[in-house]
């Protein structure tokens, strides 16, 4: 009989190739709820995850959010029914990575023991995206942690030292986010042709933020000297025209 509780409650898009890694080892110790904030087209498979759950006999709850807009009102109600899931299975962990609809986010305050509630925090300094404007959703969404929660994970050093610097009040803790097998593969130097291309490679959702501007003229710059280099730029993006010129 396992003594520990924990719910997880997953954002549905980051991380799952890790996080079922995690599960792995925290259910020796721990019963899990699995809460999956579930969307299309995003990087896991649903199937993977239920198998996993049902392998590991880790409780597993889908949210739906392809059924309609998060500021629907109709989330009030399964904002409601995750809420009374999470109070049910009483656990002595919450583990929070996204507040999934602003309903969802008020509620956690009044219904959740705040005391048990861990929040994960990708980014403490909000990123600008669209217009280069921070998302108002973003600026919501931590008013209601900072506000009302206390304790807090961060992978990122430097965004741990942000919000210590900012909320010394605040209980925080410094897990950087681990590396699995074929992360990486080994990359060996070729001495056979010196003349082979080098490449750069920009991988990842484009926004104004992440700088792509600046490796463009970085770009120009090197090829006004060298010119045995390319750079590959494989991105979603929703208006390549600022990058074009």
């Amino acid at each position: 009989m396992k003594s520990k509780r924990l719910v997880f409650m997953n954002s549905g898009m980051h991380f799952w190739n890790r996080e079922k890694e995690i599960f792995a080892e925290l259910n020796s110790e721990y019963e899990i709820l699995l809460i999956i904030n579930h969307e299309e087209n995003k990087n896991y498979s649903l199937e993977d995850i239920i198998n996993f759950c049902a392998l590991k006999k880790i409780s597993l709850f889908i949210v739906d959010n392809n059924l309609r807009r998060a500021r629907n009102p109709r989330n009030i109600f399964r904002a409601i029914r995750t809420l009374n899931k999470i109070n049910n299975f009483k656990p002595n962990v919450i583990y929070i990575e996204t507040f999934c609809d602003p309903y969802f986010a008020i509620m956690c305050p009044i219904f959740l023991n705040k005391s048990r509630v861990l929040i994960s925090v990708m980014d403490y300094e909000l990123h600008p995206y669209e217009n280069n404007k921070v998302r108002f959703t973003d600026k919501f969404y931590q008013y209601i942690y900072l506000k009302f929660f206390k304790n807090f994970q961060l992978f990122s050093s430097e965004q741990t030292r942000l919000i210590k610097k900012d909320h010394p009040d605040k209980e925080i803790f410094h897990i950087p986010l681990f590396l699995i097998q074929n992360d990486f593969k080994i990359a060996k130097k070729n001495n056979s042709d010196q003349n082979q291309l080098i490449n750069f490679l920009f991988f990842g959702k484009i926004h104004f933020y992440k700088g792509l501007d600046i490796l463009i003229q970085a770009g120009n710059i090197l090829a006004s000297r060298h010119s045995n280099f390319e750079i590959i730029i494989a991105g979603e993006c929703n208006d390549f025209t600022g990058y074009e010129t």
